[in-house]
């Protein structure tokens, strides 16, 4: 069976990852990450020099290919619906991203 696949919507999730990065770097907590990243005004008008559009290219295509690969496997676990989608996100979370997760916070 070919999978669905609404690429509208992958679409709108991949523009929707980037708005909702660009205010949480920006306007919400940008300047409470860049301190927390040690980013002196030097360094970020060098970083801004230097042209960001490459980083935010394939920012946007990796967005794009988790959100294919989530409508993917929503097609494949029968996910139906919100609560579907969401619980659906919930394993992925748990078995791929936590996991990861856990080593550097179990060694740093």
């Amino acid at each position: 069976m070919e999978p669905s696949i609404n690429y509208l919507a992958v679409l709108v999730a991949g523009v929707a990852s980037m708005v909702i990065g660009g205010l949480w770097y920006g306007p919400i907590f940008g300047k409470v990450w860049t301190k927390l990243m040690g980013l002196t005004p030097e360094r970020l008008a060098e970083l801004k020099a230097k042209g960001m559009g490459k980083a935010y290219t394939l920012n946007f295509l990796a967005a794009l290919v988790m959100a294919y690969v989530l409508a993917h496997f929503s097609n494949v676990w029968g996910a139906v619906g919100v609560g579907g989608a969401f619980e659906l996100a919930f394993w992925i979370w748990l078995g791929f991203q936590a996991t990861v997760m856990l080593g550097p916070v179990l060694w740093a």
